[in-house]
Protein backbone atom coordinates (compact mmCIF):
# COMPACT_ATOMS: atom_id res chain seq x y z
CA UNK A 1 0.00 0.00 0.00
CA UNK A 2 2.88 2.35 0.72
CA UNK A 3 4.29 1.69 -2.78
CA UNK A 4 1.09 2.75 -4.64
CA UNK A 5 0.84 6.30 -3.25
CA UNK A 6 3.75 7.81 -5.25
CA UNK A 7 2.30 6.37 -8.43
CA UNK A 8 -1.09 8.01 -7.80
CA UNK A 9 0.57 11.33 -7.12
CA UNK A 10 2.54 11.12 -10.33
CA UNK A 11 -0.57 10.32 -12.37
CA UNK A 12 -2.43 13.26 -10.83
CA UNK A 13 0.44 15.65 -11.59
CA UNK A 14 0.62 14.45 -15.17
CA UNK A 15 -3.11 15.03 -15.64
CA UNK A 16 -2.81 18.55 -14.27
CA UNK A 17 0.06 19.27 -16.58
CA UNK A 18 -1.95 18.09 -19.58
CA UNK A 19 -4.89 20.32 -18.56
CA UNK A 20 -2.65 23.36 -18.22
CA UNK A 21 -1.10 22.73 -21.61
CA UNK A 22 -4.55 22.47 -23.23
CA UNK A 23 -5.65 25.72 -21.60
CA UNK A 24 -2.54 27.47 -22.82
CA UNK A 25 -3.16 26.23 -26.35
CA UNK A 26 -6.77 27.52 -26.21
CA UNK A 27 -5.73 31.02 -25.11
CA UNK A 28 -3.00 31.22 -27.69
CA UNK A 29 -5.45 30.91 -30.65
CA UNK A 30 -6.56 34.43 -32.04
CA UNK A 31 -10.34 34.74 -32.89
CA UNK A 32 -11.07 35.36 -36.64
CA UNK A 33 -11.65 38.98 -37.73
CA UNK A 34 -15.22 39.91 -38.81
CA UNK A 35 -15.64 40.57 -42.54
CA UNK A 36 -15.81 44.21 -43.72
CA UNK A 37 -19.35 45.59 -43.48
CA UNK A 38 -21.45 45.32 -46.63
CA UNK A 39 -22.74 48.67 -47.91
CA UNK A 40 -24.79 49.64 -50.94
CA UNK A 41 -23.15 52.05 -53.35
CA UNK A 42 -24.27 53.84 -56.51
CA UNK A 43 -22.13 55.31 -59.27
CA UNK A 44 -22.11 59.03 -59.95
CA UNK A 45 -24.00 59.36 -63.24
CA UNK A 46 -24.27 62.12 -65.81
CA UNK A 47 -27.72 62.86 -67.14
CA UNK A 48 -29.73 65.58 -68.85
CA UNK A 49 -31.87 67.17 -66.15
CA UNK A 50 -34.59 69.77 -66.05
CA UNK A 51 -35.22 70.48 -62.35
CA UNK A 52 -38.85 70.73 -61.30
CA UNK A 53 -39.94 72.84 -58.32
CA UNK A 54 -43.40 72.35 -56.83
CA UNK A 55 -45.53 74.91 -55.00
CA UNK A 56 -49.03 74.84 -53.56
CA UNK A 57 -51.15 77.49 -55.26
CA UNK A 58 -54.74 78.57 -55.70
CA UNK A 59 -56.64 79.58 -58.80
CA UNK A 60 -58.24 83.00 -59.16
CA UNK A 61 -60.30 84.82 -61.75
CA UNK A 62 -58.68 87.34 -64.06
CA UNK A 63 -61.81 89.50 -63.74
CA UNK A 64 -64.37 89.31 -60.93
CA UNK A 65 -67.37 91.64 -61.11
CA UNK A 66 -69.80 92.22 -58.25
CA UNK A 67 -73.11 93.21 -59.84
CA UNK A 68 -74.92 95.83 -57.74
CA UNK A 69 -78.02 97.96 -58.06
CA UNK A 70 -77.15 101.64 -58.49
CA UNK A 71 -80.77 102.82 -58.25
CA UNK A 72 -83.62 101.73 -56.03
CA UNK A 73 -86.62 99.83 -57.29
CA UNK A 74 -88.34 96.51 -57.56
CA UNK A 75 -86.53 93.79 -59.51
CA UNK A 76 -88.72 92.96 -62.52
CA UNK A 77 -86.45 90.65 -64.52
CA UNK A 78 -83.58 88.21 -64.09
CA UNK A 79 -82.42 87.37 -67.60
CA UNK A 80 -79.97 84.53 -66.98
CA UNK A 81 -79.69 81.00 -65.65
CA UNK A 82 -77.50 80.78 -62.56
CA UNK A 83 -74.13 79.18 -63.32
CA UNK A 84 -74.27 79.72 -67.08
CA UNK A 85 -71.74 81.51 -69.27
CA UNK A 86 -72.82 84.95 -70.46
CA UNK A 87 -71.42 87.25 -73.12
CA UNK A 88 -70.28 90.80 -72.62
CA UNK A 89 -73.24 93.16 -73.07
CA UNK A 90 -75.91 90.58 -72.19
CA UNK A 91 -78.83 91.83 -70.07
CA UNK A 92 -78.72 90.31 -66.58
CA UNK A 93 -81.15 92.25 -64.34
CA UNK A 94 -83.91 94.79 -64.91
CA UNK A 95 -85.34 97.15 -62.28
CA UNK A 96 -88.72 98.84 -62.72
CA UNK A 97 -88.16 102.00 -64.71
CA UNK A 98 -91.52 103.86 -64.60
CA UNK A 99 -90.37 106.28 -61.89
CA UNK A 100 -87.15 107.04 -63.71
CA UNK A 101 -88.83 107.50 -67.07
CA UNK A 102 -91.22 110.00 -65.45
CA UNK A 103 -88.32 111.82 -63.80
CA UNK A 104 -86.52 112.05 -67.14
CA UNK A 105 -89.64 113.38 -68.86
CA UNK A 106 -89.99 116.10 -66.22
CA UNK A 107 -86.37 117.12 -66.60
CA UNK A 108 -86.71 117.13 -70.40
CA UNK A 109 -89.50 119.67 -69.98
CA UNK A 110 -87.29 121.79 -67.71
CA UNK A 111 -84.57 121.73 -70.34
CA UNK A 112 -87.00 122.86 -73.04
CA UNK A 113 -88.28 125.65 -70.81
CA UNK A 114 -84.74 126.76 -70.02
CA UNK A 115 -83.83 126.72 -73.70
CA UNK A 116 -86.82 128.92 -74.50
CA UNK A 117 -85.94 131.33 -71.69
CA UNK A 118 -82.35 131.55 -72.93
CA UNK A 119 -83.49 132.22 -76.49
CA UNK A 120 -85.79 135.04 -75.30
CA UNK A 121 -83.12 136.66 -73.09
CA UNK A 122 -80.60 136.58 -75.94
CA UNK A 123 -83.04 138.41 -78.21
CA UNK A 124 -83.65 140.97 -75.46
CA UNK A 125 -79.90 141.39 -75.09
CA UNK A 126 -79.39 141.93 -78.82
CA UNK A 127 -82.21 144.51 -78.83
CA UNK A 128 -80.77 146.31 -75.80
CA UNK A 129 -77.33 146.53 -77.39
CA UNK A 130 -78.77 148.05 -80.56
CA UNK A 131 -80.84 150.59 -78.65
CA UNK A 132 -77.91 151.41 -76.40
CA UNK A 133 -75.73 152.22 -79.40
CA UNK A 134 -78.46 154.59 -80.64
CA UNK A 135 -78.73 156.15 -77.22
CA UNK A 136 -82.34 155.09 -76.75
CA UNK A 137 -81.81 153.08 -73.53
CA UNK A 138 -79.81 153.62 -70.42
CA UNK A 139 -76.68 151.62 -69.64
CA UNK A 140 -78.45 149.97 -66.71
CA UNK A 141 -81.01 148.48 -69.09
CA UNK A 142 -78.19 146.90 -71.07
CA UNK A 143 -76.60 145.56 -67.89
CA UNK A 144 -79.91 144.01 -66.83
CA UNK A 145 -80.25 142.29 -70.21
CA UNK A 146 -76.70 140.88 -69.97
CA UNK A 147 -77.40 139.52 -66.46
CA UNK A 148 -80.72 137.96 -67.55
CA UNK A 149 -79.01 136.20 -70.46
CA UNK A 150 -76.30 134.77 -68.21
CA UNK A 151 -78.88 133.65 -65.63
CA UNK A 152 -80.91 131.88 -68.33
CA UNK A 153 -77.77 130.14 -69.64
CA UNK A 154 -76.94 128.93 -66.12
CA UNK A 155 -80.48 127.63 -65.61
CA UNK A 156 -80.25 125.73 -68.90
CA UNK A 157 -76.90 124.19 -67.88
CA UNK A 158 -78.39 123.10 -64.53
CA UNK A 159 -81.42 121.58 -66.25
CA UNK A 160 -79.20 119.73 -68.71
CA UNK A 161 -77.13 118.35 -65.80
CA UNK A 162 -80.33 117.08 -64.17
CA UNK A 163 -81.30 115.62 -67.52
CA UNK A 164 -78.03 113.68 -67.77
CA UNK A 165 -78.49 112.42 -64.20
CA UNK A 166 -82.03 111.28 -65.00
CA UNK A 167 -80.79 109.53 -68.13
CA UNK A 168 -78.10 107.75 -66.11
CA UNK A 169 -80.59 106.66 -63.46
CA UNK A 170 -82.89 105.32 -66.14
CA UNK A 171 -79.94 103.46 -67.68
CA UNK A 172 -79.06 101.96 -64.31
CA UNK A 173 -82.41 100.16 -64.25
CA UNK A 174 -80.87 97.62 -66.64
CA UNK A 175 -77.71 95.79 -65.60
CA UNK A 176 -75.57 94.26 -68.35
CA UNK A 177 -72.56 91.93 -68.27
CA UNK A 178 -69.40 94.08 -68.46
CA UNK A 179 -67.23 91.09 -69.50
CA UNK A 180 -67.59 87.56 -70.80
CA UNK A 181 -67.80 85.16 -67.89
CA UNK A 182 -69.79 82.78 -65.74
CA UNK A 183 -72.60 84.17 -63.62
CA UNK A 184 -73.03 82.87 -60.11
CA UNK A 185 -76.01 82.53 -57.77
CA UNK A 186 -78.52 85.38 -57.73
CA UNK A 187 -78.99 86.88 -54.26
CA UNK A 188 -82.43 88.35 -55.07
CA UNK A 189 -85.38 87.01 -56.98
CA UNK A 190 -87.88 88.96 -59.08
CA UNK A 191 -90.18 91.15 -56.97
CA UNK A 192 -87.61 92.11 -54.33
CA UNK A 193 -86.80 95.73 -53.61
CA UNK A 194 -83.14 96.44 -54.36
CA UNK A 195 -80.98 99.53 -54.29
CA UNK A 196 -77.51 100.93 -53.64
CA UNK A 197 -77.59 99.67 -50.03
CA UNK A 198 -78.51 96.11 -51.07
CA UNK A 199 -76.05 93.22 -51.11
CA UNK A 200 -74.35 92.06 -54.29
CA UNK A 201 -77.00 90.89 -56.76
CA UNK A 202 -74.67 88.26 -58.28
CA UNK A 203 -71.02 87.74 -59.14
CA UNK A 204 -69.62 87.39 -62.62
CA UNK A 205 -66.17 85.83 -63.09
CA UNK A 206 -64.09 85.56 -66.23
CA UNK A 207 -62.73 82.01 -66.49
CA UNK A 208 -60.58 82.14 -69.62
CA UNK A 209 -57.76 82.79 -68.99
CA UNK A 210 -57.38 82.06 -65.27
CA UNK A 211 -54.75 82.87 -62.65
CA UNK A 212 -52.80 80.56 -60.36
CA UNK A 213 -51.16 82.34 -57.41
CA UNK A 214 -48.40 80.67 -55.37
CA UNK A 215 -45.66 81.66 -52.93
CA UNK A 216 -41.91 81.18 -53.44
CA UNK A 217 -39.45 81.19 -50.55
CA UNK A 218 -37.10 84.14 -50.40
CA UNK A 219 -34.09 81.80 -50.62
CA UNK A 220 -35.31 80.20 -53.84
CA UNK A 221 -36.22 83.62 -55.23
CA UNK A 222 -32.75 85.00 -54.50
CA UNK A 223 -31.02 81.88 -55.88
CA UNK A 224 -32.97 82.17 -59.12
CA UNK A 225 -32.33 85.90 -59.49
CA UNK A 226 -28.59 85.46 -58.90
CA UNK A 227 -28.39 82.60 -61.43
CA UNK A 228 -30.23 84.70 -64.00
CA UNK A 229 -27.92 87.66 -63.39
CA UNK A 230 -24.78 85.51 -63.76
CA UNK A 231 -26.03 83.78 -66.89
CA UNK A 232 -27.09 87.00 -68.59
CA UNK A 233 -23.79 88.67 -67.67
CA UNK A 234 -21.83 85.72 -69.10
CA UNK A 235 -23.86 85.23 -72.29
CA UNK A 236 -25.40 88.63 -72.89
CA UNK A 237 -28.72 86.93 -73.59
CA UNK A 238 -32.00 87.15 -71.70
CA UNK A 239 -32.78 84.03 -69.70
CA UNK A 240 -36.29 82.75 -70.48
CA UNK A 241 -38.66 82.40 -67.56
CA UNK A 242 -39.47 78.90 -66.28
CA UNK A 243 -42.63 77.38 -67.70
CA UNK A 244 -45.39 76.78 -65.11
CA UNK A 245 -47.65 73.74 -65.31
CA UNK A 246 -50.45 72.58 -63.04
CA UNK A 247 -51.30 69.34 -61.28
CA UNK A 248 -54.85 69.23 -60.02
CA UNK A 249 -56.25 67.92 -56.74
CA UNK A 250 -57.25 64.62 -58.39
CA UNK A 251 -53.56 64.13 -59.34
CA UNK A 252 -54.15 64.76 -63.04
CA UNK A 253 -51.97 67.00 -65.18
CA UNK A 254 -53.63 70.14 -66.54
CA UNK A 255 -53.08 70.01 -70.33
CA UNK A 256 -52.21 73.69 -70.89
CA UNK A 257 -48.92 75.32 -69.92
CA UNK A 258 -48.97 78.83 -68.51
CA UNK A 259 -46.67 81.79 -68.19
CA UNK A 260 -45.51 83.85 -65.23
CA UNK A 261 -47.23 87.21 -65.42
CA UNK A 262 -46.47 88.92 -62.13
CA UNK A 263 -43.99 88.75 -59.23
CA UNK A 264 -44.82 90.81 -56.16
CA UNK A 265 -42.58 93.71 -55.15
CA UNK A 266 -42.19 92.66 -51.50
CA UNK A 267 -41.57 89.60 -49.34
CA UNK A 268 -44.23 88.77 -46.79
CA UNK A 269 -42.37 89.20 -43.47
CA UNK A 270 -44.66 86.72 -41.68
CA UNK A 271 -43.99 83.83 -44.08
CA UNK A 272 -40.70 84.75 -45.74
CA UNK A 273 -42.24 84.19 -49.17
CA UNK A 274 -42.97 86.28 -52.24
CA UNK A 275 -46.19 85.95 -54.24
CA UNK A 276 -45.99 84.89 -57.88
CA UNK A 277 -48.90 84.83 -60.32
CA UNK A 278 -49.11 82.72 -63.46
CA UNK A 279 -51.83 82.86 -66.10
CA UNK A 280 -53.17 79.76 -67.86
CA UNK A 281 -55.48 79.25 -70.85
CA UNK A 282 -58.80 77.77 -69.74
CA UNK A 283 -60.77 77.22 -72.97
CA UNK A 284 -62.81 74.31 -71.58
CA UNK A 285 -63.64 76.21 -68.35
CA UNK A 286 -62.27 73.27 -66.36
CA UNK A 287 -60.64 75.51 -63.78
CA UNK A 288 -62.69 77.79 -61.54
CA UNK A 289 -61.50 80.29 -58.92
CA UNK A 290 -60.56 78.89 -55.52
CA UNK A 291 -59.12 75.52 -56.57
CA UNK A 292 -55.98 74.33 -54.78
CA UNK A 293 -53.39 73.21 -57.32
CA UNK A 294 -49.75 72.18 -57.45
CA UNK A 295 -47.72 74.54 -59.59
CA UNK A 296 -44.69 72.93 -61.21
CA UNK A 297 -41.87 75.13 -62.49
CA UNK A 298 -39.14 73.84 -64.75
CA UNK A 299 -36.52 75.45 -66.95
CA UNK A 300 -37.06 75.46 -70.69
CA UNK A 301 -33.82 73.65 -71.58
CA UNK A 302 -32.37 70.48 -70.06
CA UNK A 303 -28.68 70.55 -69.09
CA UNK A 304 -26.14 67.78 -68.29
CA UNK A 305 -25.43 67.24 -64.61
CA UNK A 306 -23.80 64.75 -62.24
CA UNK A 307 -26.38 62.98 -60.07
CA UNK A 308 -26.20 60.91 -56.86
CA UNK A 309 -28.93 59.49 -54.61
CA UNK A 310 -30.20 61.96 -52.03
CA UNK A 311 -29.66 59.31 -49.31
CA UNK A 312 -25.90 59.49 -49.94
CA UNK A 313 -25.65 63.15 -48.94
CA UNK A 314 -24.76 63.98 -45.34
CA UNK A 315 -24.19 67.32 -43.67
CA UNK A 316 -22.21 68.66 -40.74
CA UNK A 317 -20.97 72.06 -39.61
CA UNK A 318 -18.44 72.15 -42.44
CA UNK A 319 -21.06 71.50 -45.12
CA UNK A 320 -22.27 68.56 -47.19
CA UNK A 321 -20.25 65.42 -47.81
CA UNK A 322 -20.51 61.82 -49.03
CA UNK A 323 -18.67 58.57 -48.33
CA UNK A 324 -16.85 57.37 -51.43
CA UNK A 325 -15.94 53.70 -51.96
CA UNK A 326 -12.32 53.73 -53.18
CA UNK A 327 -10.87 51.09 -55.54
CA UNK A 328 -9.12 49.38 -52.58
CA UNK A 329 -12.54 48.87 -50.93
CA UNK A 330 -12.06 51.46 -48.21
CA UNK A 331 -14.26 54.48 -47.48
CA UNK A 332 -13.24 58.09 -47.92
CA UNK A 333 -15.01 61.28 -46.83
CA UNK A 334 -15.48 63.65 -49.77
CA UNK A 335 -16.71 67.23 -49.43
CA UNK A 336 -19.16 68.22 -52.19
CA UNK A 337 -21.26 71.11 -53.42
CA UNK A 338 -24.80 70.40 -54.53
CA UNK A 339 -27.23 71.98 -56.94
CA UNK A 340 -30.91 71.24 -57.53
CA UNK A 341 -32.83 68.17 -56.45
CA UNK A 342 -34.32 66.05 -59.21
CA UNK A 343 -36.72 63.35 -58.04
CA UNK A 344 -34.74 61.08 -55.69
CA UNK A 345 -31.39 62.39 -56.94
CA UNK A 346 -29.27 65.38 -56.07
CA UNK A 347 -27.16 67.33 -58.51
CA UNK A 348 -23.45 67.57 -57.62
CA UNK A 349 -21.62 70.63 -58.89
CA UNK A 350 -18.16 69.85 -57.44
CA UNK A 351 -16.28 67.23 -55.42
CA UNK A 352 -17.15 64.10 -57.40
CA UNK A 353 -16.42 62.65 -60.82
CA UNK A 354 -18.57 60.55 -63.09
CA UNK A 355 -18.40 56.84 -62.24
CA UNK A 356 -17.19 57.21 -58.63
CA UNK A 357 -19.09 55.10 -56.11
CA UNK A 358 -20.93 56.74 -53.21
CA UNK A 359 -22.38 54.92 -50.20
CA UNK A 360 -26.11 55.45 -49.67
CA UNK A 361 -27.13 52.39 -47.63
CA UNK A 362 -25.34 51.16 -44.51
CA UNK A 363 -23.68 54.53 -43.93
CA UNK A 364 -23.84 54.03 -40.17
CA UNK A 365 -21.53 50.97 -40.49
CA UNK A 366 -18.77 52.85 -42.33
CA UNK A 367 -15.65 54.36 -40.74
CA UNK A 368 -13.46 56.56 -42.95
CA UNK A 369 -10.38 54.59 -44.03
CA UNK A 370 -11.79 51.24 -42.88
CA UNK A 371 -12.44 48.34 -45.28
CA UNK A 372 -15.94 47.89 -46.70
CA UNK A 373 -17.70 45.42 -48.99
CA UNK A 374 -19.43 47.58 -51.61
CA UNK A 375 -22.54 46.24 -53.33
CA UNK A 376 -23.30 48.22 -56.48
CA UNK A 377 -26.93 49.04 -57.20
CA UNK A 378 -27.98 51.29 -60.12
CA UNK A 379 -29.16 54.79 -59.13
CA UNK A 380 -32.67 54.21 -60.44
CA UNK A 381 -33.07 51.46 -57.80
CA UNK A 382 -31.89 53.74 -55.04
CA UNK A 383 -34.39 54.68 -52.31
CA UNK A 384 -35.70 58.22 -52.14
CA UNK A 385 -33.60 59.01 -49.08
Amino acid sequence: MTVARPRIRCAFAAACALMLMAACDTHSQTPPKPPPPAVTVAPVTKSEINPVFEFIGQTGAVDTVELRARVQGFLVKRAFVEGEDVKEGALLFAIEKDTYEAALAAVDAEVQEAQATLARTRKDLDRSRTLFKRGNVAEKTLDDAVAAEKEAAAQLAAAQARQREAQLNLGYTEIYAPVDGRIGRAAYSVGNLVGPSSDVLARLVKLDPIYAVFNVSEQLYLDYQSKVAKTEAATGETVPQPVPRLRLANDTEYPHAGRIEFVDNRVDPTTGTIAVRAVFPNPDKLLVPGLFVTVELKARDAKPALLIPQAAVQEDQAGRFVLVAKPDNTAEVRRIETGDRTGTAWQVTSGLGEGELVVYEGIQKVRPGAPITPVVRPPEQAPAG
